[in-house]
Parts: C-alpha cells; structure tokens; sequence
C-alpha cells in the first residue's frame, strides 16, 4: 500500500501520506542526521584549534622567558624595559599590547650566585565565536638563569 512503482496517481499520492506510510519513509534521514551532527562538528573544531592556539602561545611565551632571562643574565645592568624589548622579536605570534615583562635579581645566594627571574605575563584572547568574546586567558611563564658578570 505505501510503495508503488506504478507512476504517482492522485490515489497512490494520498496513500503514501497516510501516518503509516510517513513512519516507514526514510528518505531524507541522512540530510537531518547530517544537519544535527554538524554544529555540534563544527564547535568542537573550533574549541579544538582555539585549544592549539592556546598551547602554541603559551609554548612560546614559556621560550620567550628562558630567552629573555638568558640576554638578561649577561647584561646584568639591563633594565625591564631592555629585557622586553629584546624579548619582543623573539615571541613570534604574540601580540605586543598583551605582553607583559617582569625583571627581578636574586643574590647572591650562599654560594655567591646571582640570579635574573624574567616573568612574563601574557593575555591569550580566543577568536571570538557566536558572540563569545570577551573571554580572556591570563598566561604565566618564568625563565631563571644565573648572572655572568664580566670581571
């Protein structure tokens, strides 16, 4: 009663929309599965790459750190505003405004060790999303290295 190969008369039309013949009709089951699943795809794809980028700035941030403390440590008058401008071409991907440089010297120490901490402090902000900006990520990283001092 639901299929006919018959071609479609005004009869056979009205009994293919009979609630019986509806319920057995699976054309167009993939078109809505495929509709469903896609956002749920799409918002995991992002939450995916924005995850990358996250861990590649903070990967970087934590570079820029050791590599700063590094120039710092044989430079031992150099003052935070020099650490930061030599740290600056060395974060890659990081944008400027969001970085910020904290230089502290340690010491010495008991065994007459200097040290130079460079703390940097980033701002990761996401792509925004379906009106989700304004989410904010504060990123830390430290790099500590020991001063030479020139004699």
């Amino acid at each position: 009663m639901c299929a006919s190969t018959d071609p479609p008369r005004r009869g056979r039309f009205l009994a293919r929309l009979h609630p019986r013949c509806i319920r057995r009709d699976r054309d167009g089951g993939a078109a809505i599965e495929f509709a469903l699943l896609l956002p749920p795809f799409f918002l995991m794809l992002y939450a995916l790459i924005e995850l990358g980028r996250a861990m590649w700035n903070f990967n970087t941030l934590q570079l820029v750190a050791d590599e700063a403390s590094r120039w710092a440590s044989v430079r031992p008058t150099a003052t935070a505003e020099q650490v930061r401008t030599a740290a600056l071409p060395m974060g890659v991907g990081l944008k400027e405004a969001d970085l910020l440089v904290a230089v502290a010297r340690q010491g010495p120490d008991a065994a007459g060790v200097t040290t130079v901490n460079v703390t940097l402090t980033y701002t990761f902000r996401p792509v925004a999303f379906l009106g989700a900006g304004g989410m904010e990520w504060q990123m830390a990283a430290r790099g500590t290295m020991p001063v030479i001092e020139n004699n």
